[in-house]
């Protein structure tokens, strides 16, 4: 995939070198500067398997997001999960509601 050299904000490498299969890795943010971007790189991840392409949320949302997931563990047809914008997202029988927080689920109930 192809991205233009003025889309990119701000690009730099962190943590260590890795092997996979024969070449070394290492992991890459990459600030973009539109939305648009953005999220074709998040659906063409589906079609390129060799990129792994993962939302940074902030350690509060993921706490909010694992709490809410141990909750909904006992109903196998529901379930919470971050989009591509990093807003969650409760999903339960083919509808999907947003929340900011446990209390915000729960009114979903």
């Amino acid at each position: 995939m192809e991205i233009p050299d003025d889309v990119v904000d701000c690009a730099h490498r962190i943590g260590k070198i890795t092997n996979y299969k024969g070449k070394q890795n290492r992991q890459m943010i990459v600030k973009l500067t539109t939305w648009r971007h953005r999220t074709m790189i998040f659906r063409a991840r589906k079609n390129n398997q060799k990129y792994k392409v993962r939302l940074d949320l902030t350690a509060r949302r993921r706490e909010i997001l694992q709490d809410a997931n141990k909750l909904l563990n006992s109903n196998m047809e529901s379930f919470a999960f971050a989009d591509v914008n990093c807003r969650l997202c409760w999903y339960n029988c083919g509808v999907y509601k947003y929340f900011e927080s446990l209390d915000d689920l729960w009114n979903f109930f």
